[in-house]
């Protein structure tokens, strides 16, 4: 995981969430493994090649529903097959009706760079 810095982390969570995040960082050990390939408990829905799951420190400054795709593979978006990125498509075809956006982090800010993931988000809507 990439040591973000602490603007960084708070830009699009909550102090809430962000403190949350920094403890994660503070007690993940890089024996722990990946974060995205070792947490079952947030799975929403799975396909053949990827997982739609809560991102356990969400985007929840901005945003209604924070998720991720994430790929069941450990690879990077440049890893991914043809078949994987068929399927990816065809993901973001049918969550078009229960979110907004997509956020793809470019290499330099992702905090998990080796595993392939995008951030799906709801925004919030004014009152």
């Amino acid at each position: 995981m990439i040591d973000q810095p602490h603007w960084r982390r708070l830009l699009l969570r909550s102090e809430e969430a962000a403190s949350k995040y920094e403890e994660e960082i503070k007690n993940h050990a890089p024996s722990d493994g990946c974060n995205l390939c070792n947490d079952e408990d947030s799975t929403i829905q799975e396909f053949t090649h990827f997982v739609l799951m809560r991102n356990k420190f969400p985007y929840d400054r901005y945003f209604t529903k924070s998720d991720m795709i994430v790929s069941k593979r450990h690879v990077t978006e440049l890893e991914l097959n043809q078949e994987e990125r068929a399927e990816l498509s065809e993901i973001k075809k049918t969550l078009s009706d229960s979110y907004d956006s997509l956020i793809e982090h470019l290499p330099k800010q992702k905090s998990i760079p080796g595993h392939s993931h995008l951030h799906v988000i709801e925004f919030k809507r004014p009152v």
